[in-house]
């Protein structure tokens, strides 16, 4: 099941077939070397009422990168910046919550690949940005002020 949602995710974010092809060898990759394991409610430090936000629940997409955020509080993040020298690909797996117009990004785990053959796996880091739904938008506001639209997929 996560692996058709990274699948679906990969490829809705809009690239040509065979980058599509390319992303979607990366996340199944990546998805299998990390094994997937999300963390139960019992490993989950962060509350049910935290992180049980109905309104995140689903693929937000902004260019070529997107959210995926999961009923559980877990979410994957995935994002490719393509140049014609270069293409660098990311995906991160975490838990999420949500406090006010706070959102809590717990990275658990990720990973950077470029196609110069550079590859970097990607710390535990904690990331607060401030959040709000403008209709089907969410925006993201970086802990920096700068925003970031991201659009709710079908």
């Amino acid at each position: 099941m996560k692996t058709k949602i990274l699948s679906k995710v990969f490829l809705s974010l809009g690239t040509p077939k065979p980058m599509r092809r390319y992303f979607l060898l990366i996340a199944l990759l990546y998805a299998f070397s990390i094994g997937l394991s999300w963390p139960t409610r019992a490993q989950n430090p962060l509350s049910e009422v935290q992180f049980q936000n109905p309104s995140l629940v689903g693929t937000w997409r902004s260019g070529n990168f997107a959210y995926t955020f999961f009923r559980n509080g877990t979410y994957v993040y995935v994002g490719a910046i393509v140049t014609s020298g270069m293409q660098t690909k990311t995906a991160e797996k975490g838990t999420y919550a949500v406090n006010g117009d706070k959102l809590i990004i717990h990275r658990q785990s990720g990973i950077i690949v470029t196609s110069m053959n550079y590859s970097q796996d990607l710390e535990p880091e904690t990331t607060v940005y401030r959040w709000r739904l403008i209709g089907r938008t969410l925006r993201l506001i970086f802990p920096n002020g700068g925003p970031q639209d991201f659009y709710l997929s079908e």
